[in-house]
């Protein structure tokens, strides 16, 4: 009968060994997180943002102390995450069926996705201008033009030395005076210079007559057309639009891969920042972003002539990645289901994406 006893303390003892082993001992907790506002940024004390301060009531509730690792970009942090240097990654990272096969996920704390960002200074340049009339072929007919023109310059340059005795002789003088009757009669049809006398003459100047309307047609209608395409080629709606166009993507996120899923020609940055800077200088079309990242930086960047176009594409939910069969993924779990019920997400997407929802 003493045996009993001490068999209900063993079982006692095991059961309540069994149940804390769900939840970690104690200990400093690695957390790898990268730059990406609004969600995670760079404080005088530290890292801060919605994904920061989530994570630091995870930590409240069990007791936690941790240790940040910030790195360059989502990929970097998740390969530090697989290979062990790191026990969880916080931050923005998009829960893909790719990556499912190699992490853990917390329970999704936030639903977002892909949108675009544009230049929306609209402008017309002489470079633009060129490269319209180039890429048309136009040039090539308009050089022919002006040799044409110089031709008929010399020729009628050549007419008045001949029959003209007071005709300067001098090559530029008697050059400059033909261009300018020469262009006067291509862009006005008249001029103040005497015509060629008999019947012939006047042929000759019917026929130039109507040369010069088709010239100045054809310069109008064409430079006309390549500022209409300029102006349409500026004209985004979706990402449809940009297929084969240099866009900006930041480095490790899920928006390469996206750029080059729609047959774009991804650039990568290191941050947003730097895509934005070559955005205004033209340098890429566009940029692919998360909307709620893209909206944030529009908003304290009102001094900058860019915009988001199109619907969200690529939704997707939003997680807490950890190595496989972490045993932080229970009581992580726990704390955001808690705080989902507790309102505590509607606080902190009021707090930080209040401004980018107005």
């Amino acid at each position: 009968m003493s045996l009993r006893p001490f068999l209900l303390l063993v079982g006692l003892f095991v059961v309540s060994g069994a149940g804390h082993s769900q939840t970690p001992a104690p200990k400093e907790i690695r957390v790898g997180v990268f730059l990406e506002e609004p969600f995670v940024f760079q404080t005088t004390s530290g890292v801060g943002g919605l994904c920061v301060e989530m994570w630091e009531r995870i930590m409240e509730d069990h007791g936690w102390r941790c240790s940040y690792s910030i790195s360059p970009n989502a990929e970097d942090v998740l390969q530090k995450v697989r290979a062990g240097e790191l026990d969880v990654a916080v931050g923005p990272f998009y829960i893909t069926s790719e990556r499912l096969k190699v992490f853990d996920f917390s329970q999704p704390f936030h639903e977002s996705g892909l949108q675009l960002m544009l230049n929306t200074e609209r402008q017309h340049t002489l470079a633009k201008l060129w490269k319209g009339l180039l890429e048309g072929g136009h040039i090539k007919i308009l050089i022919s033009a002006a040799g044409i023109i110089l031709l008929l310059t010399h020729l009628l340059l050549l007419f008045e030395w001949k029959t003209n005795p007071q005709y300067p002789r001098e090559y530029f003088s008697g050059f400059a005076d033909c261009l300018y009757h020469v262009m006067s009669i291509c862009m006005a049809g008249k001029a103040t210079h005497r015509g060629i006398p008999g019947p012939w003459g006047k042929i000759l100047a019917a026929l130039w007559l109507a040369g010069g309307v088709a010239v100045v047609a054809y310069i109008t209608s064409t430079i006309t057309s390549v500022m209409t395409a300029n102006k349409l080629r500026g004209t985004v709606h979706g990402i449809s639009d940009l297929m084969g166009q240099p866009v900006g993507v930041v480095q490790g996120t899920v928006s390469e891969k996206a750029a080059q899923k729609y047959s774009l020609v991804p650039v990568p940055y290191k941050d947003l920042d730097l895509a934005a800077r070559d955005l205004v200088s033209r340098k890429v079309t566009a940029i692919v972003f998360d909307t709620f990242a893209l909206r944030y930086f529009d908003r304290k960047h009102p001094e900058l002539p860019v915009g988001e176009v199109g619907s969200i594409f690529e939704k997707g939910s939003i997680g807490m990645a950890m190595p496989l069969g972490s045993p932080l993924r229970q009581p992580i779990n726990q704390s955001l289901l808690r705080m989902k019920e507790d309102g505590v997400f509607q606080n902190l997407d009021s707090k930080y994406f209040e401004a980018v929802e107005n």
